[in-house]
């Protein structure tokens, strides 16, 4: 079994008398049974990208830093994917992330 993320959100069955897991499903940051959660948002421009870490200057210019990794998901401002590559300094974005872990599930850029 591969090892679960704390702070991930995940499906469970399990045996209702004994209480044992039979079948784990991890699912995507960002969600719950398929369906998008409740996380929190920030937006603004990008100041900088380094390690997986993305500094963002907010509209009354208070800095926020969140995570970003391999599971989040980037959708540029046409709606089609996008990679990580695509976070610039100076694009316009919103973020979907975790309370829990400061994780992106989801980054939105926009157009200048």
């Amino acid at each position: 079994m591969k090892h679960l993320v704390v702070g991930r959100v995940a499906e469970v069955h399990f045996n209702p008398v004994s209480k044992t897991a039979f079948k784990i499903i991890e699912m995507p940051d960002g969600h719950i049974a398929g369906k998008k959660r409740e996380g929190s948002r920030t937006e603004g421009k990008i100041a900088e990208f380094k390690d997986g870490k993305l500094k963002i200057y907010t509209d009354g210019g208070v800095p926020t830093v969140i995570l970003v990794d391999s599971s989040t998901n980037i959708v540029l401002s046409d709606n089609s994917p996008g990679t990580l590559e695509n976070l610039k300094t100076d694009n316009n974005m919103k973020a979907y992330f975790s309370p829990i872990t400061n994780i992106a599930f989801e980054i939105e850029l926009q157009e200048p």
